[in-house]
């Protein structure tokens, strides 16, 4: 399958499908993430760390509590 994975979400994606990528560190989809958010959460997964979230609010998007790795 042609595609490219996500470090931060591990997801792949291809040119025949197309999914919202959550992400591995937090409970928001990777589309919503600043370029600090999308560092902060692809090294909290790199590192296997519990740093829970800071994600800013976005937008359109519901304020979701922030979560723990666990």
């Amino acid at each position: 399958m042609n595609g490219r994975t996500d470090t931060a979400t591990g997801s792949v994606e291809s040119a025949e499908s197309v999914e919202v990528e959550s992400c591995r560190a937090c409970p928001h989809p990777v589309a919503d993430h600043s370029t600090l958010d999308l560092r902060f959460c692809a090294a909290t997964v790199s590192m296997s760390r519990d740093r829970g979230c800071i994600c800013g609010p976005v937008t359109g998007r519901a304020t979701a509590p922030r979560a723990r790795l666990g």
